[in-house]
């Protein structure tokens, strides 16, 4: 918890606040979007393969959360300094974002119940 304490205080003295505020920022969304997903996921199947169709989203997220870091390394490597990397999360955020937008739900509004009959009573 030192070490911690440490590393926030010289974050402040040398006057990267904004970068840190900005990284906090980008994590508590990143988290908050990935909870939405799972539910939109789910609203936007069927009941008979919505565990099928969730299972299979967060199977791709936990890919992309392996690969992320491999391809962190690789643009780091490629590019100096994290321009390479920090463009990288931009296009994939945009591209997710218009994935989600561009997205419709494919269930069907439920039926209506057969109106009672006078011979129902």
């Amino acid at each position: 918890m030192q070490h911690f304490r440490s590393d926030v205080r010289a974050a402040f003295v040398q006057g990267v606040q904004a970068d840190l505020f900005v990284v906090a920022g980008a994590g508590l969304f990143i988290l908050g979007a990935q909870v939405l997903l799972n539910n939109f996921t789910a609203a936007s199947y069927e009941t008979e393969v919505r565990s099928t169709a969730v299972g299979s989203m967060l199977g791709i997220a936990r890919l992309g959360a392996i690969a992320g870091p491999i391809v962190g390394g690789v643009l780091q490597q490629r590019f100096i300094g994290a321009n390479g990397l920090f463009g990288a999360i931009a296009l994939a955020s945009i591209a997710g974002a218009l994935f989600i937008v561009l997205a419709r739900p494919s269930i069907r509004p439920v039926p209506d119940a057969a109106p009672a009959t006078a011979a129902s009573h």
